[in-house]
């Protein structure tokens, strides 16, 4: 997983934003559920500001409806980025999930307040649809 974030961060784009490959860190996170969960890191320029990226990868089980083709929100003139990921019921489901199996253990509230992001976007459409 270093080797394969190295090589990504050392991918030079014209956004202002730098990697530096040589700071990846790859960690499991430690939760008492199931999943097994990576943090990754790496510290990055933003035009002349610095600061951390993190991100967290978890492994589960195959999901329905699976991955949906979306294309991220940018903040300048460059083209959007263009990927495949789960549909937010299941984000939101699984969040639920660890918020439950964690309990008190999960006193940062990070789960609460993604939740809430994604929550206050969603409207009353659904991807899912019953078979």
């Amino acid at each position: 997983m270093v080797r394969i974030f190295k090589e990504v961060s050392g991918v030079s784009y014209n956004d202002g934003v730098e990697f530096d490959p040589n700071s990846v860190k790859v960690n499991r996170i430690r939760e008492e559920t199931e999943l097994w969960r990576l943090r990754i890191t790496a510290d990055a320029l933003v035009d002349t500001a610095k600061t951390c990226i993190v991100l967290a990868i978890a492994f589960v089980d195959a999901v329905e409806p699976g991955l949906l083709e979306m294309d991220l929100s940018v903040l300048h003139d460059l083209p959007a980025p263009h990927l495949r990921a789960y549909a937010r019921e299941m984000v939101i489901a699984e969040k639920f999930q660890a918020m439950v199996m964690l309990g008190r253990a999960n006193i940062r509230g990070a789960r609460g307040l993604s939740l809430a992001r994604i929550l206050k976007g969603f409207g009353t459409r659904s991807v899912i649809r019953p078979r």
